[in-house]
């Protein structure tokens, strides 16, 4: 049997086999493996509810950074800046008529955050992530695309259909599918964070 993991690793695997000239590592794959998993349990009308009311101002998020009393809060915070940049123009790719801000503005606070993350050598996982920020912030646009349409895969093609597709491309999952412990996602209070 596949695993969430596999299944989401192999809508990024086929979104990616039709994003010209969009370069992914292995490890920026597990990375943004991970933050689909992370959306994987919220629907499209929570998020939007939710990011009417719960998601501060990026720039809120950044101030928090700054002022952080840590070097590993300071981290934490750009990571989910960073985060929450790149994957709402992916959940919202029309924007939100909601909000006073476009798209563009997400996508750029979130490649000043990985960027700032890819230069940090202040705690050990910010040093072992920074190859994956410093690829992450040369092309946030692109990843965004990316989630976009593996999210689009996932409402338009059965678990059947994208076994298939996969197939075809000669993608399997990885034996060691579930040893990726070394991609270390934030936590943060579900009540003001809820891209979580």
């Amino acid at each position: 049997a596949k695993s969430l993991q596999d299944h989401m690793r192999g809508m990024l695997t086929l979104a990616h086999k039709n994003s010209y000239g969009l370069e992914m590592d292995d490890n920026t794959h597990w990375y943004l493996t991970a933050l689909l998993m992370r959306f994987q349990f919220q629907n499209s009308d929570e998020l939007s509810m939710r990011s009417r009311t719960g998601i501060p101002a990026l720039a809120t998020i950044y101030r928090y950074a700054v002022e952080a009393d840590s070097s590993r809060e300071r981290s934490l915070h750009l990571q989910n800046l960073g985060e929450i940049g790149m994957a709402f123009p992916a959940i919202f790719p029309n924007g939100n008529d909601e909000r006073a801000v476009n798209n563009n503005y997400f996508i750029s606070m979130a490649e000043a955050a990985y960027s700032a993350l890819s230069e940090s050598k202040a705690t050990a996982s910010t040093k072992a992530l920074s190859p994956i920020f410093k690829e992450l912030s040369l092309n946030v646009a692109g990843y965004s695309y990316l989630i976009y349409k593996a999210m689009k895969l996932q409402r338009d093609l059965s678990s059947d259909e994208l076994d298939q597709e996969l197939a075809s491309i000669g993608y399997a999952p990885d034996d060691d599918s579930c040893d990726r412990s070394r991609i270390i996602l934030p936590d943060f209070d579900d009540s003001s964070i809820t891209l979580n």
